[in-house]
């Protein structure tokens, strides 16, 4: 069991060799008394930093290299170090110190990226283990919102609302049985890796199909696609009726009361194409194997509009996403 504050010299040992890929561009990696990490790097950075907070714990070293690995890849990066902080509570067991920084290690081998520095520690004030995560990658070839253009076309990649569906599974398993049937309660437990899209976006970047990519992460596209117009000074409209939403998403929407249009879909990303390159980029989505829809275009001016049923709507921004129900333990 953990005592209040820095792990232990003999624990760190057992972890510190878990670094993911070797690699020769690192210069100093983690050990013991080492307060960074020292990285030779020539090319543009792409740097992106998240909170991993309210996922399944046997999940938490996946999403510590999910989340920010996925926001650098969007700009065209490939994500090659990890510097991270996991905080558990006090009285912790050792062993689940160590199988988390195992899955972390497997989970930066798989991308080809390498740990640069971390921090491991059991406080009072933590209640349940949480993780912060910086990924630091190189840009193959950088894609950013700024580049957007009015007429280019919003391309949606992976379902929405799957992110939401997924932590239900583990996080009130009963009520999603209940909800969607054992089968596919179990079929969304274990399509938890749909989250991670690095291979796609950077797939997307390096064939030159895309102006700009977004991942659809919390508020779902109603924080996401807002963000996209506003980064790139434009105005967007969409149709509902083409957003490639999980039919179970929108069954569990519908029973919390929420708008599947808000629910969390990390690993979904949102890609602006050049009408021109369309056809090319249509190639590329399809070797994903994923559900993909063409949801409208980019506008001039900043106004928002999403069309519902033939009718035009002001496109609902920020949306109290779904999946915070589930995290504030509102579920019975």
């Amino acid at each position: 069991m953990l005592e209040e504050g820095k792990i232990s010299p003999r624990l760190l040992r057992k972890i510190v060799s878990l670094i993911g890929a070797k690699k020769n561009s690192v210069i100093i990696g983690p050990g013991l008394g080492f307060d960074s990490g020292v990285a030779r790097v020539k090319e543009r950075i792409v740097v992106s930093t998240d909170p991993v907070v309210g996922v399944p714990e046997e999940l938490l070293g996946f999403f510590i290299v999910c989340y920010a690995a996925n926001d650098v890849s969007v700009f065209g990066g490939k994500p090659e170090f990890l510097v991270y902080d996991l905080l558990v509570p006090v009285g912790f067991k050792e062993d689940r110190v160590v199988e988390i920084c195992e899955r972390v290690s497997l989970e930066c081998r798989r991308l080809g990226m390498s740990v640069l520095n971390a921090h491991t520690g059991a406080y009072s004030a933590i209640k349940t283990p949480i993780a912060t995560s910086t990924v630091i990658g190189v840009a193959e070839k950088l894609v950013s919102p700024f580049e957007a253009k009015p007429g280019d076309k919003i391309v949606v990649i992976g379902e929405v609302g799957g992110e939401m569906v997924t932590a239900l599974s583990y996080f009130n398993p009963r009520l999603a049985e209940e909800l969607l049937g054992k089968g596919k309660a179990r079929e969304y437990r274990e399509k938890y890796r749909d989250q991670l899209c690095v291979r796609e976006a950077l797939k997307l970047a390096r064939e030159g199909v895309v102006r700009a990519m977004h991942d659809v992460t919390e508020g779902g596209l109603s924080a996401a696609l807002p963000e996209l117009a506003d980064a790139s000074k434009l105005g967007l409209r969409v149709e509902y009726e083409k957003i490639p939403f999980s039919r179970e998403a929108q069954i569990v929407c519908k029973a919390l009361n929420g708008d599947v249009l808000a629910a969390s879909s990390t690993g979904t990303i949102i890609a602006l194409v050049p009408p021109e390159k369309l056809d090319d980029a249509i190639a590329v989505i399809k070797s994903f194997k994923k559900p993909f829809s063409i949801i409208g275009e980019m506008t001039y001016g900043e106004e928002k509009v999403i069309i519902r049923n033939g009718r035009e709507e002001e496109f609902p921004e920020y949306v109290v996403d779904p999946y915070s129900k589930l995290l504030a333990k509102n579920l019975s």
